[in-house]
């Protein structure tokens, strides 16, 4: 009976002591962009969060609502910001209407790839970068996946040749993207993911894109259109990934930060892979359709590229930030140049580069 007593009073007394008493668990709420009838990037939120209160559990719990369930789509960023939110899932080029350098943490037309943009964030500084772009919102950020190319221009007109976006109207994400479509002669028409198969229906717009074959299948865009035109040049990669308030973050301890940011390097690998292994699936479910398969010619895209370089360069003289991120992107590609080159033959199609001196003189203007 004294040992029982002895150690009830020791118990007592250890939860008595400031650094020996449990910490009371942390309660975030995470909004996002997306529902989850988009599948692939609802489900790297759902991953992201289902890892952090696995490997947290007891010190932080976070709770995701989808698009529309706290705020809409498009004020997450805003609910972050203000605290109403401690987290949200988003593609950073949603919010190149605050500062164009967001539409190049998200894609950049001819940009990037996959493997460019993971090795980027991880070694090349990019995940830095990130982070100081969203510091001027108060937030810091963390992607956790890399979406692979995107399916391109779905409708029912044939695109083989530049001239052929002439008169389109396209649905288009993207502040880059949308001046070169300009420069194409087609008019971007910027609508939420959810109403394209309506506006495909109704004549609203005359092609678009939307996501990946996977996606563009479960919006149900193979109901309503009979061309498949590519390449997706306007993303080659998008990155996803998890604003978190400023404030929410430093309320966190040390290991718990830790353990945030290894759940979305986890999150990576988990959501990268997916993405890829549900678009090989669904591109041949296209394929059985027997949907038109368009491809731009080698010269064109040529253009393309130099339409990019300069879309690039003249928004880096209006911006020092976007001109900031750019110039770290390619510096990056810059350094792998040599080896891409060698490799290309059985790789990814070779580096090339914009006019780094400009971008480099004006990122220097950048705070």
């Amino acid at each position: 009976m004294k040992k029982v007593i002895v150690l009830v009073v020791a118990v007592t007394l250890m939860a008595m002591i400031p650094g020996i008493t449990a910490a009371k668990e942390i309660k975030w709420r995470m909004g996002t962009t997306w529902v989850p009838a988009i599948a692939t990037l609802f489900g790297a939120d759902v991953t992201f969060v289902k890892i952090v209160n696995e490997i947290c559990a007891g010190e932080l719990s976070i709770k995701l609502h989808q698009a529309g369930e706290i705020v809409p789509a498009f004020e997450t960023f805003g609910a972050v910001q203000n605290n109403t939110l401690q987290a949200g899932g988003d593609v950073p080029f949603y919010w190149a209407g605050k500062d164009s350098a967001f539409t190049a943490l998200g894609a950049l037309p001819m940009g990037l790839s996959q493997m460019d943009f993971l090795t980027w964030i991880y070694q090349g500084g990019g995940l830095d970068v990130y982070s100081e772009v969203y510091g001027k919102f108060g937030m810091l950020y963390f992607p956790y996946a890399a979406i692979p190319a995107e399916s391109g221009v779905r409708g029912k007109f044939k695109i083989t040749k530049l001239d052929d976006f002439k008169g389109k109207k396209i649905r288009m994400a993207g502040l880059i993207q949308g001046k070169m479509l300009n420069d194409l002669g087609a008019v971007q028409v910027m609508i939420a993911t959810p109403e394209m198969y309506q506006a495909l229906e109704r004549g609203m717009i005359d092609g678009g894109e939307l996501g990946g074959p996977f996606l563009d299948w479960n919006m149900g865009i193979h109901e309503i259109t009979t061309e498949w035109n590519g390449p997706g040049w306007h993303q080659p990669c998008s990155i996803i990934g998890v604003m978190i308030n400023k404030k929410a973050w430093e309320e966190l301890p040390p290991n718990v930060q830790n353990k945030v940011k290894y759940a979305a390097m986890a999150t990576m690998i988990e959501s990268t892979t997916n993405s890829n292994m549900v678009d090989y699936v669904h591109a041949n479910k296209w394929a059985e359709k027997g949907v038109g398969m368009n491809l731009l010619g080698p010269e064109d895209l040529a253009k393309i590229q130099a339409m990019a370089f300069k879309a690039f360069e003249d928004e880096a003289q209006k911006n020092p930030l976007f001109a900031k991120v750019v110039y770290s992107q390619y510096k990056y590609l810059e350094t792998a140049a040599a080896f891409k080159k060698i490799q290309a033959p059985v790789d990814n199609r070779p580096p090339m580069l914009p006019n780094m001196d400009l971008l480099k003189k004006a990122a220097e203007g950048a705070k």
